[in-house]
Protein backbone atom coordinates (compact mmCIF):
# COMPACT_ATOMS: atom_id res chain seq x y z
CA UNK A 1 0.00 0.00 0.00
CA UNK A 2 3.28 2.44 -0.67
CA UNK A 3 2.15 5.83 -2.07
CA UNK A 4 -1.84 5.50 -0.89
CA UNK A 5 -3.21 8.05 0.92
CA UNK A 6 -4.56 7.82 4.72
CA UNK A 7 -7.98 8.61 3.18
CA UNK A 8 -7.55 5.63 0.43
CA UNK A 9 -6.66 2.83 2.78
CA UNK A 10 -9.04 3.94 5.13
CA UNK A 11 -11.64 3.50 2.03
CA UNK A 12 -10.18 -0.37 0.97
CA UNK A 13 -10.28 -1.04 4.68
CA UNK A 14 -13.73 -0.12 5.14
CA UNK A 15 -14.91 -1.92 2.16
CA UNK A 16 -13.37 -5.14 2.95
CA UNK A 17 -14.93 -5.08 6.45
CA UNK A 18 -18.24 -4.40 4.62
CA UNK A 19 -17.24 -7.14 2.51
CA UNK A 20 -16.65 -9.83 5.27
CA UNK A 21 -19.70 -8.54 7.69
CA UNK A 22 -21.87 -9.08 3.92
CA UNK A 23 -20.97 -12.34 3.45
CA UNK A 24 -20.12 -13.69 6.55
CA UNK A 25 -21.98 -17.09 7.51
CA UNK A 26 -24.83 -18.50 5.55
CA UNK A 27 -26.42 -22.05 4.85
CA UNK A 28 -27.39 -23.96 1.82
CA UNK A 29 -30.37 -26.22 1.81
CA UNK A 30 -29.97 -29.21 -1.07
CA UNK A 31 -31.98 -30.19 -3.64
CA UNK A 32 -34.90 -32.30 -1.79
CA UNK A 33 -35.21 -35.99 -3.00
CA UNK A 34 -39.15 -35.78 -4.19
CA UNK A 35 -41.14 -38.93 -3.66
CA UNK A 36 -41.12 -41.52 -6.18
CA UNK A 37 -41.87 -45.03 -8.05
CA UNK A 38 -38.86 -46.92 -9.26
CA UNK A 39 -38.93 -50.27 -11.14
CA UNK A 40 -36.77 -52.94 -10.46
CA UNK A 41 -35.98 -56.09 -12.05
CA UNK A 42 -34.39 -58.93 -10.12
CA UNK A 43 -32.26 -61.68 -11.87
CA UNK A 44 -32.57 -64.56 -10.09
CA UNK A 45 -33.59 -68.31 -10.36
CA UNK A 46 -36.30 -67.74 -7.91
CA UNK A 47 -36.75 -64.19 -7.13
CA UNK A 48 -40.37 -64.54 -5.96
CA UNK A 49 -38.39 -65.79 -2.78
CA UNK A 50 -36.72 -61.87 -2.77
CA UNK A 51 -38.63 -59.12 -1.21
CA UNK A 52 -37.57 -55.48 -1.20
CA UNK A 53 -37.89 -53.42 1.95
CA UNK A 54 -37.92 -49.35 1.94
CA UNK A 55 -37.36 -47.68 5.01
CA UNK A 56 -38.36 -43.58 4.99
CA UNK A 57 -35.24 -41.41 5.58
CA UNK A 58 -36.09 -41.31 9.08
CA UNK A 59 -36.27 -44.75 9.49
CA UNK A 60 -39.69 -44.93 11.37
CA UNK A 61 -41.65 -47.08 8.61
CA UNK A 62 -40.63 -49.37 6.42
CA UNK A 63 -42.58 -50.82 3.62
CA UNK A 64 -42.22 -54.31 2.17
CA UNK A 65 -42.86 -55.19 -1.81
CA UNK A 66 -42.94 -59.30 -2.64
CA UNK A 67 -41.19 -59.70 -5.69
CA UNK A 68 -43.64 -61.83 -8.14
CA UNK A 69 -42.00 -64.57 -10.18
CA UNK A 70 -41.38 -62.30 -13.20
CA UNK A 71 -38.97 -60.61 -10.86
CA UNK A 72 -40.15 -57.04 -11.81
CA UNK A 73 -41.57 -55.00 -9.00
CA UNK A 74 -42.52 -51.54 -8.31
CA UNK A 75 -41.70 -49.79 -5.20
CA UNK A 76 -42.52 -46.48 -3.94
CA UNK A 77 -39.33 -44.27 -2.38
CA UNK A 78 -40.92 -41.31 0.18
CA UNK A 79 -39.87 -37.99 -0.21
CA UNK A 80 -36.10 -37.25 1.83
CA UNK A 81 -35.35 -34.66 3.72
CA UNK A 82 -33.00 -31.96 2.52
CA UNK A 83 -29.39 -31.33 3.98
CA UNK A 84 -28.15 -27.99 4.83
CA UNK A 85 -24.21 -26.93 3.95
CA UNK A 86 -22.53 -24.56 6.37
CA UNK A 87 -20.63 -21.99 4.34
CA UNK A 88 -18.21 -19.42 6.03
CA UNK A 89 -17.40 -16.31 3.27
CA UNK A 90 -18.64 -18.66 0.75
CA UNK A 91 -16.34 -21.36 1.83
CA UNK A 92 -18.09 -25.04 2.56
CA UNK A 93 -17.16 -25.17 6.71
CA UNK A 94 -19.78 -28.85 7.24
CA UNK A 95 -21.20 -30.49 4.13
CA UNK A 96 -24.71 -32.35 5.11
CA UNK A 97 -25.00 -35.88 4.57
CA UNK A 98 -26.51 -36.75 0.55
CA UNK A 99 -30.34 -38.47 1.34
CA UNK A 100 -29.71 -39.89 -2.28
CA UNK A 101 -26.56 -42.15 -1.21
CA UNK A 102 -28.71 -43.24 2.18
CA UNK A 103 -28.97 -47.18 1.92
CA UNK A 104 -32.90 -47.11 2.65
CA UNK A 105 -33.33 -49.70 0.05
CA UNK A 106 -32.88 -53.38 1.41
CA UNK A 107 -33.20 -56.51 -1.33
CA UNK A 108 -33.99 -59.76 1.29
CA UNK A 109 -34.83 -63.35 1.40
CA UNK A 110 -36.51 -64.53 4.50
CA UNK A 111 -35.01 -62.41 7.36
CA UNK A 112 -31.92 -62.45 5.67
CA UNK A 113 -30.69 -59.24 3.83
CA UNK A 114 -28.89 -59.63 0.70
CA UNK A 115 -28.25 -56.22 -0.89
CA UNK A 116 -28.57 -52.61 0.38
CA UNK A 117 -29.01 -49.90 -2.29
CA UNK A 118 -29.14 -46.53 -2.21
CA UNK A 119 -31.17 -44.24 -4.61
CA UNK A 120 -27.88 -43.73 -6.37
CA UNK A 121 -26.87 -47.25 -6.46
CA UNK A 122 -30.08 -47.57 -8.14
CA UNK A 123 -29.74 -45.06 -10.80
CA UNK A 124 -26.10 -47.25 -11.51
CA UNK A 125 -27.98 -49.89 -12.63
CA UNK A 126 -28.02 -51.30 -15.73
CA UNK A 127 -31.95 -50.82 -17.46
CA UNK A 128 -33.29 -53.28 -19.21
CA UNK A 129 -35.37 -53.49 -22.96
CA UNK A 130 -38.70 -52.87 -20.54
CA UNK A 131 -37.15 -49.70 -18.62
CA UNK A 132 -36.62 -51.54 -15.41
CA UNK A 133 -33.23 -51.42 -13.59
CA UNK A 134 -32.00 -54.70 -13.56
CA UNK A 135 -30.51 -56.27 -10.37
CA UNK A 136 -28.65 -59.69 -10.85
CA UNK A 137 -28.64 -61.56 -7.24
CA UNK A 138 -27.85 -65.67 -8.73
CA UNK A 139 -24.23 -64.94 -7.06
CA UNK A 140 -25.02 -62.89 -4.12
CA UNK A 141 -23.68 -63.72 -1.09
CA UNK A 142 -25.93 -62.87 2.17
CA UNK A 143 -24.62 -59.57 3.77
CA UNK A 144 -22.89 -59.77 6.56
CA UNK A 145 -23.57 -58.50 10.28
CA UNK A 146 -21.67 -54.60 10.60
Amino acid sequence: MCGMTQQAKIVIAGELAAMLWLTGCAYRLMAPVLPSQQRLHIVASSPERYSVRVQDSFRARVSEYHVPADGRVRFDIPIMPRGCDVLVFGIPISRAADPAKARLISIVAGQTTVEMLSMRDLDKLPVDAAGDQQLELAAKKPLQAR
